[in-house]
């Protein structure tokens, strides 16, 4: 994978992660060079695990380099997602 990916935890019947996962992909047709994974949390790596709560769901968690840079749970804007990623991932090559 490549430095800089979106991890999107969702759940099974989750409405919400449904949403959460096609706000994503309108992100995502804008921005080049970040990867999203979009996975049951019980399938996600253990080293985020252990290092996210995770209690709501979708849950997404922003990494930079194998370091976690930002999660958050709920359902995100558009526009929320764009600020994320200009300030805490893609603003930190240089």
């Amino acid at each position: 994978m490549g430095n800089k990916i979106i991890y999107l935890a969702t759940t099974e019947g989750c409405k919400a992660c449904e949403i959460q996962e096609n706000i994503l992909e309108k992100v995502f047709d804008n921005n080049e060079g970040i990867s999203v994974s979009i996975m049951d949390f019980n399938d996600l790596p253990d080293w985020i695990k252990v290092n996210v709560p995770l209690g709501d769901f979708p849950t997404m968690i922003f990494v930079y380099k194998d370091v976690i840079k930002y999660h958050c749970s709920g359902t995100r804007s558009e526009k929320y997602i764009q600020e994320i990623i200009e300030k805490d991932i893609v603003k930190i090559d240089g």
